[in-house]
């Protein structure tokens, strides 16, 4: 008998696959929706110093007009690097007809000017006008002016500061108030810090005509002609200085108003220089000047677009030369990325963006290298962008018509020249029609939906010009203006985690949020809450949804409701904290949701240490608190230690650190769980690169501590140190019990101390001792390493160890890489059919190593299953990873099945060596000894910055295992990231822990309950960061508040 319909097997299928096509489509949007707002914020930051600078050059070349030639007001009567005061007849223009006021400024009426000290009131009838940040009128700026303005208080960026005008003039009420209000604001600038900062350069700079006849700059001890350093802190000149000045460079910095580019505000400066008084600008002019051309044969290029960050512009002639005409400075060359000229396309290959300093002297030579595409090898990327009123929607139908008008950009990168980022944009012409023509690469192509109009398909597409003349005119976005629906989405801070808001809850802002239709997995809307916390979205009617929150930095999501239908109070509760699904939403009506988020963790930083490299959380069983001491209270509770690895460049300090922990009860606070300094350290003469423990000398219950050093000529690279396991009597009973290290043994791994680097440590069951053993990876040479099996000798208690077994190899002729991180987990059983070893739970290792380097990274996820009992460990599966290496493996529940699966943090390619960018991997454990989908990953989460260490926990309210992963973005800067998982999936996006508070290079991180009675584990990670140029390490603990 035939059955219609489909299976529940093949309905979780395709659920399955949609939620993958989604958590894609998502991450896409997310990142073209982090690059708009980025260059939204970096335009605003220029139009707001654009605005700035106009109006400060407009009224500081005027300053003297109207001042008669025999009088001796001046022309600038006063000038710092930050406030300016000048006088000049203004207004009214002109004072023809008598003087009307404002008349000079009376020195002797209020308002007064700070910092202009006149004894009398000139008489004609010329103002006074002041530029400053000093928003109080003390005389000077500090702290207090840069928060008592509503615009200083409303914006997130700490820097910013309002720039003011001032007009100071005699008025016939007998004040200098020229206006009602004292103070006009200007534009938010980016101003100093405080007294001392030279971060900033002077908004004014002054030159004037010294008794020689040279033109100085003020300030400019050294007369490099540059204000740097303590140069930039000049006091008032005197007023032989200030009759002197004849120009005046002015600087406006103005910085984005939210974090870009791994949690820093991007700077934005634009500058020129106006003369004083009708002065002829004098000023020496030089010439930047190079070539454009094509790589490798000497070819010159004519017709490129070469641009300053001035603005100024020059086009390549026919021996490809540009020049542009200069003042001593520092300037940014910036070359056309892809443009054509006679037939023949050019794209960049190097340099790119070329920065300059102008001296004394003329810069020649600055050329920029293309490679030249013949116009028959270009590809094209194009489609239509139509109305999508006719069924299937979400599809382009006959008979539904193009819109015209809209905007469509592409960007990417040409794989022959993979560092050089394309961007273009055009609109649709009358038939909705667009191409874009492309050399081979990968792009990505996005449309901006026209005002009253609605998409039906992504408004991101990803495509590929794979081949030389290949084209793709099917990129194609449906939009719509048909009867629509709405949702109403509101996200709250769940304050008090009752999942109910509450009137006193504050609604949250910039909270991204998307919109999919159920059944395609297109989304259909995407955006952000704005002020009051809500994002209202228009879809197509009578269709079904799933709405998806992204949680802000620093936050965990309690809930997601929806309201039922006609009911103004009922609210449903979905089963995940962040995502609602099949959410019917009906033509001509509007769905309500909300999203609860709550603060995840709070955030305290231990005391500043050399550079870290490693960290383990054992639990040291102290009975004194710290030990060694008989007088040290007693230690309430068995709970988890922090021990942290550093270098120790010249074997002259203690770089093995201890911290006891202090928890006493359920109420003792975090910031009570840690001293600031470590209680304890030792000196190992040599970076510890590696850290595991476990109890090596049973019977006892104190947690050990196994050192890996970097390569030496000590003899060893393996450090195990056993802790004390108490002893004694009377008032002296256990008082050393849990002191590191009270008993040391030294191994070398086996190709001696000196050639090998130990990077990874684990221990675990790994032999038929029935005690602990510890497994060790290396870095042999580079991109080769190799594994040992260190055995612990059966009954011994004095942490005795023999080399047990050594691989080199996974697989015939297969060089296992430099051993980044090891794993021990049950994932395979002993025959290497089934996906555990129940009920016998043998662990399994599983590696991640790095085989290439820079620019073909590689690596390898190995798995070497345990045979059994009395048996050796044997290769499973090696998956070579072909475009990054890994840093960081684990074995979790990920909720896909009920077996073990394998997450990876790695480093892939970026566009140089010092580009860094990651990505997180997860392995489906398959339950027959194999993992992933085609020997790759079943899922994966592109990270901005190289994913160096990572750990699984259950770190919010839902009891699904998410994961904490540490980054670095360049030298010293990173932060922890915090990737909130559904049950086996990967998320689309992550948040920062803490808001980007902390934000160093985080090269560690161990999930642990630090507080016994807590019920989730906290994180807890080492961080290296840089302070005044020099680089140091921490412990940050992330304690969990869910």
């Amino acid at each position: 008998m035939n059955k219609k319909g489909f299976s529940l097997a093949e309905l979780m299928v395709a659920i399955t696959i949609l939620g993958i096509i989604m958590a894609g489509v998502v991450m896409v949007m997310i990142n073209s929706d982090r690059a708009k707002r980025k260059n939204d914020m970096i335009i605003e930051a220029q139009q707001q110093g654009g605005a700035a600078l106009e109006m400060l050059v407009r009224d500081i070349r005027t300053s003297g007009y109207g001042i008669p030639m025999e009088s001796d007001q001046p022309v600038i009567a006063y000038a710092t690097p930050f406030e300016i005061i000048f006088n000049s007849n203004l207004n009214p223009w002109p004072d023809s007809l008598g003087q009307k006021q404002p008349r000079a400024y009376d020195p002797n009426v209020n308002p007064t000017c700070p910092n202009y000290s006149v004894g009398i009131q000139y008489g004609a009838g010329v103002e006074t006008y002041r530029y400053t940040f000093d928003s109080d009128n003390s005389g000077t700026f500090a702290a207090a002016d840069r928060a008592d303005d509503v615009f200083e208080r409303k914006t997130i960026n700490p820097n910013d500061v309002v720039l003011l005008r001032q007009a100071y003039g005699k008025m016939d009420d007998n004040t200098n108030n020229v206006y009602p209000t004292r103070n006009f604001n200007i534009a938010l600038v980016r101003g100093p810090a405080s007294a001392t900062d030279t971060s900033v350069i002077p908004m004014f700079q002054y030159w004037y005509r010294n008794t020689s006849g040279v033109l100085q700059l003020v300030g400019d001890s050294n007369g490099d002609t540059v204000l740097t350093g303590n140069e930039r802190l000049f006091a008032n000149p005197s007023t032989a200085i200030i009759s002197s000045i004849e120009l005046i460079t002015i600087t406006v910095t103005t910085e984005t108003r939210s974090p870009v580019d791994g949690n820093r505000y991007r700077r934005v400066t634009v500058s020129t220089t106006t003369n004083l008084a009708n002065v002829p600008n004098t000023t020496a002019k030089y010439s930047i000047t190079g070539k454009l051309v094509v790589d490798g044969s000497g070819t010159f290029i004519q017709g490129g677009k070469v641009y300053l960050n001035t603005g100024a512009l020059q086009t390549s002639v026919s021996d490809g030369t540009y020049n542009f005409a200069v003042e001593a400075g520092s300037y940014t060359v910036m070359p056309e990325k892809l443009f054509q000229y006679s037939g023949t396309y050019y794209v960049l290959k190097n340099p790119q963006d070329s920065g300059v300093t102008v001296t004394t002297s003329d810069i020649t030579d600055v050329d920029f290298r293309y490679v030249s595409i013949a116009s028959g090898a270009m590809g094209a990327i194009g489609g239509k962008v139509y109305n999508d009123t006719l069924d299937t929607i979400g599809g382009l139908t006959v008979g539904e018509r193009g819109i015209t008008g809209v905007i469509v950009s592409a960007s990417g990168k040409a794989a022959v020249a993979d560092s050089t980022t394309i961007a273009l944009s055009t609109t649709t012409d009358a038939l909705g029609d667009y191409s874009f023509a492309l050399p081979r690469g990968i792009f990505t192509i996005t449309e901006t939906d026209s005002v009253g109009y609605f998409s039906t398909t992504p408004n991101t597409v990803v495509d590929t010009i794979s081949a030389d003349g290949e084209n793709d005119l099917s990129v194609n976005f449906g939009d719509s203006k048909a009867a629509a629906g709405a949702i109403n989405i509101i996200v709250w801070k769940d304050a008090d985690k009752d999942t109910l808001r509450d009137s006193t809850e504050a609604l949250l802002p910039n909270v991204f949020c998307a919109v999919f239709n159920s059944n395609s997995g297109n989304i259909v809307a995407s955006g952000r809450t704005d002020g009051t916390g809500k994002f209202f979205a228009y879809v197509p009617g009578d269709s079904i949804y799933t709405v998806m929150e992204i949680d802000p930095d620093s936050m965990v999501s309690t809930c997601a409701l929806s309201r039922t239908m006609g009911d103004s109070t009922s609210w449903v509760r979905s089963a995940d904290f962040n995502k609602i699904s099949n959410l019917s939403v009906p033509k001509d009506s509007t769905r309500y949701v909300m999203f609860g988020d709550v603060p995840g963790f709070v955030a305290i930083a231990l005391g500043q240490t050399e550079k870290v490299l490693s960290l383990a959380t054992p639990n040291c069983e102290e009975y004194k608190n710290p030990p060694g001491a008989k007088a040290n209270p007693q230690s309430a509770y068995a709970d988890n230690d922090i021990v942290l690895g550093t270098v120790n460049s010249a074997g002259l300090i203690s770089n093995l650190l201890v911290w006891y922990n202090r928890f006493g009860s359920p109420d003792t606070t975090p910031n009570a769980l840690f001293p600031a300094n470590y209680d304890r350290s030792y000196n190992l003469s040599y970076d510890i690169t590696a850290l595991a423990t476990g109890d090596l000398d049973n019977p006892s219950i104190t947690d050990d501590v196994i050192c890996g050093l970097v390569k030496n000529t000590s003899g060893y690279n393996i450090s195990v140190g056993l802790t004390h396991d108490g002893g004694g009597s009377g008032v002296n009973k256990d008082t050393l019990k849990g002191l590191l290290r009270y008993s040391v043994r030294n191994y070398s791994t086996f190709g001696g101390s000196a050639n090998e680097t130990v990077l990874a440590l684990a221990t675990g069951g790994l032999t038929n001792s029935n005690e602990v053993d510890f497994v060790v990876g290396t870095k042999d040479d580079e991109n080769l390493g190799h594994i040992e099996i260190w055995r612990n000798r059966t009954g011994d208690t004095t942490g005795i160890f023999d080399r047990d077994t050594v691989m080199y190899h996974a697989g015939t002729g297969v060089n296992i890489g430099e051993v980044h991180s090891i794993y021990l987990a049950d994932v395979v059983d002993s025959t290497g059919s089934v996906g555990n070893d129940v009920p016998k739970f043998y662990q399994d290792l599983i590696i991640g190593t790095k085989t290439g380097s820079y620019p073909s990274y590689s690596g390898q996820l190995i798995i070497f299953r345990r045979k059994g009992f009395n048996r050796r460990f044997e290769l499973q599966r090696c998956y070579n990873i072909t475009d990054g290496y890994i840093n960081s493996v684990a074995a979790y529940l990920s909720g896909h099945s009920g077996l073990l699966d394998i997450v990876c943090g790695l480093r892939v390619l970026g566009s140089a060596e010092d580009d860094y960018r990651g990505r997180i991997d997860l392995w489906f454990n398959n339950g027959n000894g194999t993992f992933g989908a085609s020997n790759a990953p079943n899922q994966t989460l592109d990270v901005y910055g190289e994913v160096l260490a990572l750990a699984t926990g259950q770190f919010n309210g839902d009891n699904i295992n998410d994961i904490a992963f540490g980054v670095k973005i360049e030298e010293f800067m990173g932060g922890t990231r915090l990737a909130q998982c559904s049950a086996g999936q990967l998320p689309s996006s992550y948040s920062d822990l803490f808001g980007g508070q902390y934000t160093g290079e985080v090269v560690t991180v161990n999930a642990a309950p630090l507080r016994p009675t807590h019920t989730k584990p906290d994180i807890i990670v080492g961080e290296r960061f840089e302070d005044g140029g020099v680089g140091y390490g921490r412990v940050i603990i992330y304690f969990n508040t869910n």
